[in-house]
């Protein structure tokens, strides 16, 4: 380095940065005493952390003969999640009402132009874009999940491997991930999405076979997403049942036992990489 260069800097750029820091520190101090609960939610926003409690009130799916889609299972949680992280926001490309991702709590309202304390970001038709809009959402600290079809995961491809190689904790939720829905067209019908997406590095993929029993969500599918990133969750349009026997335990090890064997010695084992609307994909 040429000989002046540092003190030139110093004192120029460098004395300048260090002025402005110290005012913005004295601002930021003073605005945390006057607004503690504020100041720690940015904190927390900061570092990507949670608020404590955000696992409160969350619904239950007990056994069920009838069933239940997990479409319908992810968008309670989703709702109760959305109540407890307050900077949690995001939409769905036109398909809220079929991805089950409407955020109906009171306050929860439209993002528009007017309008900024709003959680609902309306998208348009657009899954490349709103992608990438969740992206850079993240990238600003606020906690965003974008929804679709599972079939248009292929035009969200790019942003979700930009998510991926950032390691952003960006969310994405596919419905009509069913196997029974061919006849709907093959918007209803992924067949390779599913296996294209665990090959990306760094990208966790939850496809619950059932909604999920258990009240901790650490142990769910959905608590993977939310406390890891970046994440893709899948769900069904069909209903399926909840298992009494399935409490999910293991998710966030990316696997769990549904059911023992008597005395804890078993004959065979079988082992389900992949299950669908309640139907075995080996």
């Amino acid at each position: 380095m040429p000989e002046g260069v540092r003190e030139h800097f110093r004192e120029g750029i460098g004395k300048r940065g260090r002025e402005l820091r110290g005012q913005w520190q004295k601002l930021y101090s003073a605005y945390a005493q006057k607004y503690p609960e504020l100041a720690d939610r940015l904190e927390r926003m900061r570092h990507h952390e949670l608020p404590e409690g955000w696992d409160q009130n969350l619904p239950t799916f007990p056994a069920d003969a009838k069933g239940l889609a997990t479409r319908d299972s992810s968008g309670k949680v989703l709702n109760a999640v959305a109540q407890n992280v307050p900077w949690l926001m995001g939409g769905s490309a036109d398909l809220a009402t079929s991805n089950k991702t409407t955020l109906k709590f009171e306050g929860a309202g439209d993002f528009q132009a007017g309008e900024y304390a709003g959680a609902i970001c309306i998208s348009g038709f657009a899954s490349h874009g709103m992608g990438a809009s969740v992206n850079g959402l993240v990238v600003s600290r606020i906690r965003a999940f974008a929804a679709t079809f599972f079939n248009f995961s292929d035009y969200m491809r790019a942003s979700i491997r930009l998510a991926a190689l950032m390691e952003a904790p960006s969310i994405f939720i596919f419905t009509h991930d069913s196997i029974g829905l061919g006849e709907d067209g093959p918007t209803h019908q992924p067949i390779e999405q599913l296996a294209s997406l665990r090959a990306m590095p760094n990208l966790i993929v939850c496809g619950p076979a059932m909604p999920m029993k258990s009240r901790k969500p650490g142990r769910s599918s959905w608590g993977c997403g939310i406390t890891r990133s970046p994440d893709t969750y899948t769900a069904s349009r069909t209903d399926v049942r909840p298992d009494e026997v399935c409490c999910a335990s293991g998710v966030a090890k990316g696997a769990y036992v549904l059911a023992d064997a008597p005395g804890g010695a078993p004959d065979v084992i079988s082992i389900a990489p992949e299950m669908r609307d309640g139907a075995l994909y080996a």
